[in-house]
């Protein structure tokens, strides 16, 4: 097995140590049946995957060869897998991160198995992390203060700072966020109509931005009129490029935890419940369609003591 270093080649973590490409059959083979019959799991059997999918599978695959470059995949045993995620979960990785890299290499071991080159997927006996330290931790308001900071001393910080107004004050997926157009906002109320990313599938596709931001949005607006950007989205970004930009603005600030777009859902999610208890309006505004918003909701004590207290008060009015 040979490394051929690609300076060039993207990384979708820059933890992992070296930027290289692998010349390993057997992971080619892989990634061509992938991309021909789709993932040898269950749900997906026979699906062809996108080149998106098989990006990803190929780079988690390769995390674990960073790992374990020289052991043959039919050697590869249970024991190297579970320093594999220790390893991955002391480096401060998500339990999300780990997932995938674990679910790319079952269905890469599923694949071996059914060629007869292995007996036994060692991915079988493998868990993922509990949640520890490791669980979403929302972020503070000195945090948010500190992106905001940062963010302003980019190429473009108009948008950058609506790009995070965004993210905190709606708890949009980042997908979600990225598509709104200018012409989908309501400036009188401050409300955006999501149903063109919705359709459907939510009765109630809205969210909520306040007079500040949409000030600013405003001013983003009328600036592109005058370079003659005709661009119809407000943040007008990729995914890939928001994600990168985040990352940048955490070093800059000095942050020490991991900073990414979801995170700001669960920051909004908790901030809500916080300051409303209103269960039915977060899973709306959350556009949930069921109990899934308790995963985001991350109680500290002092808002378990402030509901007691809350709670105390009520009962005193009575």
């Amino acid at each position: 097995m040979k490394r051929i270093c690609v300076p060039g080649e993207p990384s979708y973590n820059s933890k992992i140590p070296g930027l290289f490409k692998l010349e390993d059959a057997e992971l080619d083979a892989f990634i061509d049946h992938v991309k021909l019959y789709g993932l040898l799991n269950k749900q997906k059997r026979g699906k062809p995957a996108s080149e998106r999918t098989l990006i990803n599978y190929r780079q988690r695959i390769i995390t674990f060869r960073a790992f374990n470059p020289g052991i043959p995949w039919k050697d590869v045993r249970v024991k190297e897998l579970r320093d594999f995620v220790s390893w991955l979960h002391k480096k401060g990785y998500s339990r999300g991160y780990i997932g995938n890299i674990l679910h790319a290499l079952q269905s890469f071991f599923n694949y071996l198995v059914e060629l007869g080159k292995r007996k036994s997927n060692p991915c079988l006996k493998i868990s993922k992390p509990s949640a520890g330290d490791n669980e979403e931790k929302p972020l503070t308001s000195e945090e948010y203060r500190l992106l905001l900071e940062a963010s302003r001393t980019g190429r473009k910080p108009l948008r950058n700072e609506i790009f995070l107004r965004v993210l905190r004050e709606t708890g949009l997926r980042i997908s979600e966020a990225l598509s709104i157009r200018f012409s989908w906002i309501d400036f009188g109320e401050g409300i955006v109509d999501l149903s063109h990313v919705k359709g459907d599938t939510h009765k109630n596709p809205y969210c909520v931005i306040s007079r500040e931001t949409l000030n600013l949005i405003e001013s983003l607006a009328i600036q592109r009129l005058q370079e003659g950007d005709k661009s119809l989205e407000v943040l007008d970004m990729r995914v890939n490029y928001a994600g990168q930009l985040l990352r940048l603005w955490m070093r800059r600030a000095g942050i020490k935890k991991r900073v990414h777009a979801h995170l700001f859902r669960h920051t909004w999610a908790t901030d809500f419940y916080r300051k409303t208890r209103d269960t039915v309006a977060l899973k709306e505004l959350g556009h949930w369609k069921s109990d899934v918003w308790r995963r985001y909701v991350h109680p500290d004590k002092e808002m378990i003591v402030e509901a007691g207290r809350d709670y105390l008060s009520k009962i005193g009015e009575a």
